[in-house]
């Protein structure tokens, strides 16, 4: 694993659901982009490690580059399949909340937590995909 950013605890605040740790979302996460998108996107949020001071944002080994090395048609490449994985989760999360609310009633404010990303110097392409670090806050 590679890091790509620690982001210190008191600098951010957690948009995540009421009880939910960056690690807890991210099973969440991954389950439901396994059952909602194709499984090279199970990186679409980068994997959070948390100690008492800071979070670091982790992505397996591999070739990583940040949004802003991206030449323009890279960058909105990138930004198109956010936009894509967030819109198919977003309907996967409302239609598991609809089928079983009591189950799956949280999934779409996770999601909505989840994605919101402080910048875009958050925003990486790990071998061509998108990975977001810094998420859920």
């Amino acid at each position: 694993m590679q890091r790509l950013v620690s982001i210190p605890l008191t600098s951010h605040v957690l948009v995540l659901p009421s009880g939910f740790t960056h690690e807890a979302a991210h099973g969440e996460l991954r389950s439901l982009l396994i059952e909602a998108a194709e499984s090279e996107s199970v990186w679409l949020f980068a994997e959070p490690h948390k100690s008492a001071e800071q979070v670091e944002f982790l992505s397996p080994d591999g070739r990583v580059a940040r949004f802003e090395e991206l030449d323009a048609i890279g960058r909105g490449r990138l930004r198109a399949e956010i936009g894509r994985l967030v819109s198919v989760l977003r309907r996967t999360a409302d239609r598991s909340a609809a089928r079983d609310p009591k189950k799956f009633g949280h999934l779409p404010s996770l999601v909505a937590g989840a994605i919101e990303v402080p910048s875009f110097e958050h925003v990486y392409a790990y071998e061509g995909r998108p990975i977001l670090a810094a998420w859920g806050l």
